[in-house]
């Protein structure tokens, strides 16, 4: 007869495998460029969590950590990242280009799911332009125009010394102490702003909108469904 002892002992050793099978693998990354004249940098996400910062540096610092539940082992996962995935930074003429996705190659479709979180130091100066396919995005301290097309996830922008423009498909959207315009074209999710300097437009798809602190003008081109309130004030969607 088996002892309980033992069971537990199996029980264990079960669960052990279980997890380790399913257990998230992952490995770091670094890239850097040196900043001449340059004018602004263009990031080019597929699937992952993308944090940028302003800094006084004459540098680009990239900092990655690649990780996936759907491979057994970190082996496995590092041959799959430099057959399947891109993570590169360049010069192009007076652009910096990051790009951190899949190859764009019939031949590297894959069913397994590989993340690049990222975090990037960018000189605040430089105008940042942002495509990115699904995770959240968050960008503070950069004194020029900030443009971003995203698919999916959450974006969150704070002391931000140019003009807004932001094209989304889902997610919530957060804004803080912006001082230009703000343009916002939006499918889904709930659109905050506090403290902006210029004239706020946007186009609503679906969820509530609320503005506090807006010094210039507001402008509803679609408000689809939501609540909407301009400091203080409820607004009609239409």
């Amino acid at each position: 007869m088996i002892k309980i002892q033992q069971i537990l002992l199996i029980i264990l050793l079960f669960t052990t495998q279980l997890t380790l099978a399913k257990s998230d693998a992952s490995f770091e990354k670094e890239l850097s460029i040196k900043v001449l004249n340059h004018s602004s940098i263009f990031i080019d996400t597929g699937s992952g969590a993308l944090n940028i910062m302003g800094t006084d540096s004459d540098k680009v610092r990239v900092a990655a950590i690649i990780h996936s539940d759907d491979y057994k082992n970190l082996e496995a996962l590092q041959q799959a990242f430099d057959e399947k995935m891109e993570f590169s930074i360049a010069s192009k003429s007076s652009k910096i280009v990051l790009k951190a996705l899949n190859k764009k190659s019939l031949f590297t479709f894959s069913r397994h799911n590989i993340l690049m979180d990222l975090t990037v130091f960018v000189p605040r100066d430089l105008k940042v332009e942002i495509d990115d396919g699904s995770g959240s995005i968050t960008l503070s301290d950069i004194n020029n125009s900030v443009v971003i097309d995203d698919g999916s996830g959450s974006i969150s922008l704070n002391n931000i010394g140019g003009n807004v423009i932001i094209d989304d498909g889902s997610g919530n959207t957060n804004l803080s102490n912006i001082d230009g315009n703000v343009i916002i074209d939006d499918g889904s999710g709930t659109i905050t702003i506090d403290k902006v300097t210029g004239d706020v437009s946007i186009d609503d798809g679906s969820g509530a909108i609320n503005i506090t602190n807006l010094h210039g003008k507001f402008n509803l081109i679609d408000g689809g469904s939501g609540s909407i309130s301009v400091n203080g004030r409820k607004r009609n969607n239409d």
